[in-house]
């Protein structure tokens, strides 16, 4: 598993030691070219919007970056369905690879994304919790899987609690290496040196919420028992499909109960 940090600020740390880096595409600037050839041994990923791509200047600018680098992918905003497969065409012309920025969160959108001939997929909301399907379908099309890890997602189960959102703590990142590919952090610069520290050595001694954006609760991570993260990999989100199950809400009760007698559990 791969760490991708953003870059948006000079002087960042882990810059140099991070295996991905992405940043926003702009035309006006005219170090892009140097900073992909100065980090050749690292993948980058142009963040860029569809409308962007269409512009001429910016096509010869791609197309000779094509030519120059084979060490950058572009990360689309898709603005419009209209004529997609015809944009897709031009995009291959431009670029060694692709992907979309809009993750896929069910099945048919994943689907969509498979066939449209990215390399890679964000996986967030209920797939999140389907990885070694996830996988197994992905491994069919010769796609890579990614996620943004520090950012509560569930766009699809907007009425869902809280705590069982799609996002994954520095300390269970060992349980879902088998099944994704590249890791991001969703934040400014300084939150995304934290959030490197903390995922590279797998802990977080603190209030989780300060990692996890979006998540608004207060729960000490160092009380959360290990099961949370190995039972949420390939649960199916199946507490919403009519099942018992009740991990996530036993779990976020027990690490209460901690909070009460002040116990912290010692990671193994």
């Amino acid at each position: 598993m791969q760490i991708c940090i953003t870059y948006n600020k000079a002087g960042m740390d882990y810059i140099d030691e991070a295996p991905q880096i992405a940043f926003g595409y702009r035309a006006k600037d005219d170090t892009m070219e140097e900073f992909i050839k100065r980090h050749k041994h690292q993948h980058c990923f142009i963040k860029t919007t569809q409308s962007e791509i269409r512009n001429p200047s910016n096509i010869e600018r791609f197309k000779a970056l094509k030519e120059a680098s084979e060490n950058w992918s572009l990360v689309i905003t898709i603005e419009d369905q209209t004529n997609l497969d015809l944009f897709i065409n031009v995009l291959k012309d431009l670029c060694h690879t692709y992907i979309f920025d809009t993750p896929a969160r069910n099945w048919i959108e994943l689907q969509d994304q498979l066939n449209r001939g990215v390399s890679e997929v964000y996986i967030a909301g209920y797939l999140g919790f389907c990885w070694p399907d996830v996988q197994k379908e992905c491994e069919k099309f010769g796609v890579k899987t990614r996620a943004v890890v520090n950012y509560a997602d569930g766009a699809n189960y907007k009425g869902a609690p809280v705590i069982k959102k799609f996002f994954i703590r520095p300390e269970d990142m060992r349980h879902y290496v088998d099944y994704i590919d590249a890791i991001e952090f969703f934040g400014p610069g300084n939150y995304q040196e934290v959030c490197y520290k903390a995922y590279t050595k797998g802990e977080w001694f603190g209030n989780i919420s300060e990692i996890i954006l979006n998540l608004n609760h207060e729960l000490d991570s160092r009380r959360i028992a290990a099961l949370f993260g190995e039972a949420r990999v390939k649960c199916g989100m199946r507490c919403i499909h009519g099942s018992r199950c009740s991990i996530c809400h036993s779990l976020e009760r027990f690490a209460e109960v901690l909070e009460k007698t002040d116990t912290i559990l010692q990671p193994k």
